[in-house]
């Protein structure tokens, strides 16, 4: 249910997210391929990300940015760790 997110031919869009519970939910979807293209995860209030929160989805890109994250838990990115070549954390409180 990716009904907090939106997604399209460039990837995953998430800003109406309030918590992880909500982005657990979207991230646990069906994507093609199991995989998009990039993820932007971007002004939402979420104080921090967990090492369960982003699923398995595969991503070369993650955009997340302008959060209040102050822990991001590097696990996360755990099923893009052979193809992530971009990780922007520009305006959080890390």
């Amino acid at each position: 249910d990716l009904s907090l997110c939106t997604c399209d031919g460039e990837g995953v869009y998430c800003r109406e997210v309030k918590s992880l519970a909500e982005l657990k939910i979207s991230f646990s979807a069906n994507f093609n391929y199991g995989a998009a293209r990039s993820v932007w995860l971007q002004g939402t209030t979420l104080t921090s990300l967990t090492s369960d929160v982003l699923g398995k989805i595969i991503s070369r890109k993650f955009y997340v940015e302008f959060n209040q994250s102050a822990t991001i838990d590097r696990i996360a990115f755990r099923a893009s760790k052979e193809s992530m070549i971009l990780l922007s954390l520009f305006g959080n409180k890390i």
